[in-house]
């Protein structure tokens, strides 16, 4: 998902179905009257069937979830100042978190993708315009986020970055040096932070960056990036982590051409763990996973409508028809385009401009439940 001003990382609430939420096939019902789905039955189910999923805690699980990128309306100052916005307030409203968190736990969703350092939110440069480190109001309230997630048996998946085009500082995937003081002085202390720790799904190491490579198969513009160029950051990032914490899963979401760039091999080779697919249309198509000739597991992790008008029909329909062609056609997981707050104004909100649930955050766990009676494409094209 793409900001035409300045480019943020969406994060949501994922779940992780089959790992760390519930188990069995009971189900239960929140006071917005939405049901949990046996969790361990999902993944059960899909990996029979041959589908490619990722292993989390010894298990093949199926992650399942929704981004809530940043809290309320407060792009890139919700948990810390923002360097380049010194006015603007931090939001940081932890009584929220916990509301938002419990509503997403108690529908059976089970991870968060959330943005970090949209924006340049959370980071301190120096007067060349290189990373020299962390804001401590950023750290400390991201530490409660990340408590208060686990708190409701939620796991983050923590997107680090969105674009730095339009960023007054040096683009670390362009310059050596400040890719260097950005990965020293900001990704390893957080990878370092959060070492071992169980509430975090994995790290997503930057939201869509086509936003920063130049020419047709990146932004469609003549400035920016090579993809040699976007290619090594990635690499770089992904090497920074697993050194520091090795076990932790890594990725980099990949949009603005729906799953193309990872069918291309764009993001082939520089050892991720997962690829992570974004794609926004009205009926809810995607490919066949094995179709994009990837050698890891594949998320959805992004998906919408892609009409611009608030529409809750349209919003059901495409959001249930991505679940069910992600759960038919070998993908190992989902996260729906976004949670919302009360009064948003976006149209892919789950959360209706009343506070309630919209008709697509039923219509996703059904999706996700009824699927699983029918037989996969995945199985019936082995038959054939």
């Amino acid at each position: 998902m793409r900001r035409l001003q300045i480019i943020s990382c969406l994060i949501g609430a994922a779940a992780l179905v089959g790992c760390g939420g519930q188990t069995g096939t009971s189900d239960y019902t929140t006071s917005r009257g939405i049901s949990s789905y046996g969790t361990e039955t999902v993944s059960n189910e899909l990996a029979t069937k041959g589908a490619k999923l990722l292993s989390i805690d010894g298990k093949p699980t199926f992650v399942a979830g929704v981004n809530l990128p940043w809290f309320d309306d407060d792009f890139s100052h919700d948990l810390g100042p923002n360097p380049f916005h010194p006015n603007d307030k931090i939001w940081y409203t932890p009584d929220v978190v916990d509301a938002d968190y419990k509503d997403i736990s108690d529908s059976g969703l089970k991870v968060v993708r959330l943005w970090v350092f949209e924006g340049g939110e959370g980071l301190q440069f120096d007067k060349d315009g290189y990373t020299t480190g962390l804001d401590s109001t950023f750290v400390n309230n991201l530490k409660d986020v990340v408590d208060k997630a686990k708190a409701h048996g939620l796991k983050l998946y923590m997107c680090l970055s969105g674009s730095w085009k339009d960023l007054p500082v040096k683009s670390p995937i362009l310059d050596p040096k400040a890719q260097t003081a950005y990965i020293d002085n900001a990704v390893v202390p957080i990878a370092k932070l959060f070492r071992g720790e169980h509430g975090i799904f994995a790290f997503d190491v930057m939201n869509e960056i086509e936003s920063d490579v130049a020419g047709k198969e990146g932004n469609w513009t003549d400035k920016g990036a090579t993809w040699d160029q976007a290619r090594a950051f990635i690499r770089a990032n992904v090497q920074a982590i697993k050194k520091t914490d090795p076990g932790r899963l890594v990725s980099s979401g990949s949009g603005w051409h729906n799953w193309e760039n990872v069918q291309k091999g764009h993001y082939s080779g520089l050892g991720l763990d997962f690829y992570d697919v974004h794609q926004y249309d009205d009926k809810g198509d995607l490919p066949m996973a094995k179709d994009l000739k990837a050698d890891k597991p594949i998320i959805l992790g992004e998906f919408g409508q892609s009409s611009k008008k608030w529409d809750d029909d349209a919003q059901k329909n495409a959001d249930s028809a991505f679940v069910r062609a992600a759960l038919a056609k070998g993908y190992a997981g989902f996260l729906v385009w976004t949670y919302g707050h009360k009064g948003s104004e976006e149209v892919h909100s789950l959360i209706g401009k009343d506070g309630q649930h919209r008709p697509a955050f039923q219509a996703i766990l059904d999706a996700l439940n009824t699927e699983l009676t029918s037989e996969p494409e995945t199985t019936k094209k082995a038959k054939k």
